[in-house]
This record gives structure tokens, C-alpha cells and sequence, in this order.
């Protein structure tokens, strides 16, 4: 090994990257990486109809170049990075994706889609590639974090993510150990900066960009197509502190160092997947409110009073936004979803749309609404969710419900069945039946493609 290639954690891991073959990967990890992609595929679709789903997918379009890639909805294929960026904006449009750590499956899958349409991979070598970013990414952002008080005042917005995303792009692209590394230490250089925390500003609330992955799965690209045309970048970028994040094991993960377990130990299997869009920790609030409206017939107008209790963080400022002027405030509102998920029924892309966040009835039931610590909660959080819901009708009536941990984590997962409905929610609107069902089964046996455009091509020109 070249003097510059000493051992490091980036060459260790690069080196796993490299010589990774199908045949190492168990067949419950390629089972739970399928669970992923088709909840990553209908996010996609889900996010297609948000704003800034449509106004990506308008400028991917507008950017065009070669036409190597697909974007979900699109019209003709354009430049793999641009659809990337496009399709990873609208993954977590909804905040619906799958999560662990961050959200890794939103930055994963739109770039190794691009990558594997761009460089011609199987059905097998995007699995792999995914398998990788995952892999990545959860071990980054689990172990390489901002340093307090740092921590407390930025947001990474998918920084750490872009690790994983640019490991599994060179996969695909066939560089070696070194030119994995060189891709990640290209990305380092050139993906998204945090963000401060405080990014709510008066009359504006916070904006769409709550995570930028269209720009991780872009500079992920990216990063590889610069290491074939020659472009250097540093060797080691996953080793070491960087003055913003340190470098710790992590006990969450039961991990040294980002090289530990590797082959053994797979971040993909425990993944979490998300039964509401909305902001994971508002989730057993949520699942109070639907585990409620399954039991009894009750409409918005009969409550007079909604109490929550549960851990402090969902009564702090992000998530007490009783008057959402933007989809990701309201995603982040324990009040407003509350309200919109009584009103509806159920929560959908419409619930974030500007006539529901604008919504006298609606707003006027989130005032209603009122979040308390419980020192039950306060204890078990972060390693659980939980939360105390009771209704107060106007009747005087109570109902109460008190979820200890909601479903969707890896001891209470989703099933398959769960994940087909919430994919079958998501698509209907733009899909038929026969097109939804080509969908599912090509996932079902993706590693039997032998190319990646087969399946690419189902998810454009709608």
C-alpha cells in the first residue's frame, strides 16, 4: 500500500466498500434494504406532489444535460445528478422517510438510482451500493458529531449523510479503495454547511430546505464523476476531528470506531419506518390520536380540550408552532398535526398543503391542543417515545390512550403489509394498478435485474 494509503478508518472502510460481493451480505439484509427502496420509491411519489417536490423537478428538468437518470414524474431523463437532487428532494418532502440516526434512505436510494442508470449497474449492484450507504451514513452521523455547545446551535442537514451517499455512488462508478476514499474526501469539500438551529424567523416560519439532500445526492454524484476525470481530494476525511464534529464511539450503536463490525454488524436492519409524516418524535402522539379514532366515532368539532403529555422536547419552540406558515413547521407541530390528523382522519400530503395550514377550523382546533411533561416520558426518552393522550369532548366525556412506544422501530416494526399500504397510499394518485404492481414485484426480486433502467423507466412520464 502506497505511503498515503496508510491504515485509517476512510481506508479501512473503503477497502470493505471495494471488496464487498453479493455473496457476503446476509439475506436479511437484502430483504429489509427491498422494505426500504419501496419505502423510499413512494415517499418519492408522496413528495412529488409537494411544493418542493414540483419546483425540483421543474429545475432538474430545466438543468437537463445528457439524459442518463430518471426523476420520479419526469418527462425525459437528464443528468444523473439532477435527478439525484430532484428525487432526494422529494424522498423527504413529507418527512415520511425511513430513519436511524437521520434519514439515510433519502439520500441513499435517489443517488444510487442515478448512479446505477448512469454507470449501467445491476439490479444487485444498486442493492449492494444502497447497503453501503446506509452503512455509511448511520455510522457517521452516530459517531462522528458537532461538539458541544455546537451541537445545540446548528443542524447538519444531511452533512453527515453525505458520506454514505458518495461511498455508494463510487461503488457503482467501480472505483477502487482509493478512489472510494478520494470521492469521500471530495464530498467533504463540497456538500451542504449547517445550518443554525434558530431558523425560524419572524413572519417567514422556517423554509423547505429542513433537509438539504437534494444537494448530498448531487455532490454525491458528483464526487465520483470528479474522481474518474482525475480530480484529488484528501485521503483521510473520515479520520480524526474537523473542528466542527468529534469523533466518539457510540454506545446508541454499540460501535468503536466507524471500521468496527464491519460485515458483521448492519446499520440497515435496524432502521425505522415512519407510520405518520411527521416528525418522528411526534409519533406516539400520533398513534394516541389514530389508536382514538379507531376506537370511537369522533369529529374535531365535539372536542374541547386535547391534552398531551409526554417528554419536554415536544413542548420547546420547534414543536409548538401553533401557526405554520410552511410545510415544515407544520410537520415539526405537535399542535397543528394534532389538528389536522382529528379533522381528517388521517394525515396526507394535502394536510401540509397551504389550504389546510390556513385552515380556520383547523387552526382553531390546534389552540385546543396542550403539551405538558411527564416524568414517566421525560426518563425513557431518547431510547423510547412515549406519550399520554386524553380527549376532553364537550360533553364532558373523556377518552385517554397512553402509547409507550410507537410502532415503527425495530422492536415494533411495520409490517410488510403496513409498508405495501403506506406505498399504496403514496402512489395511487399518480399511478394505476397496473403500474403499482409492476413496481412491487421488480422490487421484490430486484437482484435478478440485469438492468437498472427496466425499473427506472416505470417511475417516469406520468
Amino acid at each position: 500500500m502506497e505511503k498515503e494509503f496508510e491504515m485509517s478508518y476512510t481506508v479501512l472502510f473503503s477497502e470493505w466498500v471495494e471488496d464487498l460481493q453479493w455473496e457476503d451480505i446476509p439475506g436479511k439484509i437484502v430483504q429489509q434494504t427491498k422494505r426500504c427502496f419501496l419505502d423510499s420509491i413512494g415517499c418519492m411519489f408522496g413528495g412529488a406532489r409537494t411544493k418542493p417536490g414540483k419546483i425540483s423537478a421543474f429545475l432538474a428538468s430545466d438543468w437537463g444535460g445528457n439524459p442518463e437518470a430518471t426523476i420520479i414524474g419526469g418527462i425525459q431523463p437528464v443528468a444523473a445528478r439532477h435527478a439525484a437532487f430532484a428525487n432526494a428532494t422529494m424522498a423527504n418532502a413529507l418527512d415520511y422517510d425511513d430513519t436511524l440516526q437521520g434519514h439515510p434512505g433519502s439520500t441513499t436510494f435517489p443517488t444510487v438510482m442515478a448512479a446505477a442508470e448512469k454507470w449501467h449497474s445491476s439490479g444487485k449492484e444498486m442493492l449492494m451500493a444502497a447497503i453501503v450507504g446506509y452503512e455509511l451514513s448511520v455510522r457517521a452521523m452516530g459517531l462522528m458529531q458537532p461538539i458541544i455547545p455546537r451541537y445545540r446551535a446548528m443542524w447538519d442537514l444531511g452533512t453527515l449523510q453525505a458520506y454514505g451517499a458518495a461511498a455508494a455512488a463510487a461503488k457503482l462508478a467501480g472505483l477502487d479503495f482509493k478512489g472510494i476514499a478520494n470521492a469521500i474526501g471530495l464530498i467533504t469539500g463540497t456538500t451542504v454547511v449547517p445550518l443554525p438551529r434558530k431558523e425560524r424567523y419572524e413572519g417567514e416560519g422556517r423554509s423547505m430546505l429542513k433537509s438539504a439532500y437534494g444537494w448530498v445526492a448531487d455532490s454525491s454524484i458528483v464526487a465520483s464523476e470528479l474522481t474518474l476525470a482525475g480530480f484529488s481530494g484528501p485521503g483521510h476525511a473520515l479520520d480524526d476531528n474537523m473542528g466542527f464534529w468529534e469523533v466518539q464511539p457510540s454506545e446508541k450503536l454499540g460501535l468503536k470506531n466507524l471500521s468496527d463490525q464491519l460485515g458483521r454488524k448492519w446499520a440497515i436492519q435496524d432502521v425505522a419506518f415512519k407510520p405518520f409524516m411527521a416528525c418522528r418524535f411526534i409519533h406516539p402522539v400520533l398513534q394516541g390520536i389514530e389508536d382514538l379514532l379507531l376506537r370511537h366515532k369522533i369529529e374535531g368539532k365535539e372536542i374541547n380540550k386535547v391534552e398531551i403529555g409526554s417528554f419536554s422536547l415536544l413542548s420547546d419552540e420547534h414543536h409548538s408552532i401553533y401557526r405554520p406558515v410552511s410545510a415544515t413547521d407544520a410537520q415539526f407541530s405537535v399542535p397543528f398535526t394534532v389538528a389536522a390528523m382529528l379533522s381528517a382522519g388521517r394525515l396526507s400530503p394535502e394536510s401540509y398543503s397551504e389550504g389546510t395550514l390556513f385552515d380556520p377550523e383547523v387552526l382553531e382546533l390546534a389552540d385546543r391542543v396542550h403539551v405538558t411533561k411527564m416524568d414517566e416520558f421525560e426518563v425513557a426518552f431518547p431510547g423510547r417515545l412515549g406519550a399520554r393522550v386524553r380527549l376532553e369532548m364537550r360533553n364532558g366525556r373523556v377518552e385517554e390512550v397512553v402509547v409507550k412506544n410507537p410502532k415503527g422501530s425495530p422492536d415494533q416494526p411495520l409490517t410488510d403489509d403496513d409498508l405495501l399500504l403506506k406505498f399504496q397510499n403514496l402512489t395511487q394518485p399518480l399511478l394505476d394498478e397496473n403500474r403499482t404492481q409492476k413496481i412491487r414485484s421488480l422490487v421484490e426480486s430486484f437482484e435478478d435485474l440485469v438492468e437498472i433502467r427496466t425499473f427506472t423507466r416505470l417511475l417516469g412520464d406520468l
